[in-house]
């Protein structure tokens, strides 16, 4: 059972996201499962503290999900106030990209302060897709919406702010 062999993790709420002074630390206990307790987060090191929404993912999917800090930042604590008023004004549409990896995106622009549209209008100002193929990509043109990969939104809630879009445009369709 992963269960038993996976470390320690210190679990923030979104509110706490900024410093996780006091969090849920879950403690393995052989073949009885986790054990909630409060403790400090100092306790327990950086690179083992993760988010709400990473233990919720994992009950969901009755597995440990990995949580590396680059592939999925709402599986782990931000250093920054959230929401982060530079993204209040960023208002995207995610565009083929699986279910789940449109449920992180929503749920990253909500911790970021960030608007998800469930449809591709002129109240965009981005369009996050893979390719740049089909008919979306064409109408996000015509409407003069950036067009970026879903790294941009990931590397912006790193940095604290949304980035240029220089070097996260989605890759030419070669079909």
């Amino acid at each position: 059972d992963n269960l038993h062999r996976h470390p320690a993790c210190n679990i923030c709420s979104r509110q706490l996201q900024l410093g996780c002074l006091d969090g849920i630390v879950h403690v393995p206990i052989p073949h009885k499962g986790v054990r909630p307790c409060l403790s400090p987060s100092r306790l327990v090191p950086l690179a083992q503290r993760v988010t709400a929404y990473w233990l919720e993912m994992s009950a969901a999917q009755d597995i440990i999900l990995p949580f590396s800090a680059y592939q999925a930042p709402a599986f782990r604590p931000l250093p920054f106030n959230l929401p982060i008023k530079a993204f209040m004004s960023v208002r995207l549409h995610a565009a083929s990209y699986d279910p789940g990896r449109k449920a992180a995106i929503r749920h990253l622009c909500g911790l970021l302060g960030a608007e998800y549209l469930d449809t591709l209008s002129k109240k965009n100002t981005h369009l996050l897709i893979p390719e740049a193929a089909g008919p979306k990509v064409k109408l996000a043109r015509k409407l003069g919406i950036t067009i970026v990969t879903a790294p941009w939104l990931t590397a912006g809630a790193y940095r604290g702010a949304p980035l240029e879009p220089h070097g996260f445009e989605p890759r030419e369709s070669t079909g």
